[in-house]
């Protein structure tokens, strides 16, 4: 279908359709689907969306929707969902910070995100989660160090 009549489709009532846009919408006009009433929808404009226009998605009130954006979010927006209501969502996060910004994360609520922090962290990073309240993380922290995988403060990766 020519992108005019694929336009007109975005707003139609059936979500089949709408998935069936998304798709096929150049990105361009996609952004225009980023609040669409569906989080499937909503989740395949922020696969496809232009990375510029990704800050906009970053408070979709889905959790898919928002991991979405993590994967793709760009510096520095990206560091603004550190803060995300879901630990799958600061995971993605702390999978993809510059390193130097990690030590931010390294005092997460959620373990899930303080042993991801470990996995990438620079040397004062690791330092600073040593005495970590969870053993998985005190042991991951551990790992990194004897294993020298971290020199000069730089993680190797």
């Amino acid at each position: 279908l020519p992108q005019t009549q694929l336009l007109k489709l975005a707003s139609d009532p059936h979500r089949e359709v709408r998935l069936r846009v998304a798709q096929r919408l150049a990105p361009p006009e996609l952004a225009a689907m980023h609040t669409d009433a569906d989080y499937g929808v909503r989740e395949l404009v922020a696969q496809r969306l232009s990375p510029v226009l990704m800050p906009t998605m970053m408070g979709d009130p889905d959790r898919a929707v928002r991991m979405r954006v993590a994967q793709r979010l760009e510096m520095p927006a990206l560091l603004r969902m550190a803060d995300d209501a879901e630990p799958e969502v600061r995971r993605i996060v702390a999978e993809r910070l510059p390193v130097p910004l990690l030590l931010r994360m390294a005092r997460d609520v959620d373990w899930r995100v303080r042993w991801e922090v470990t996995q990438r962290a620079d040397t004062a990073t690791l330092d600073a989660m040593r005495h970590d309240e969870e053993p998985e993380v005190r042991q991951a922290v551990q790992e990194r160090l004897a294993d020298n995988v971290v020199f000069m403060g730089v993680a190797n990766g």
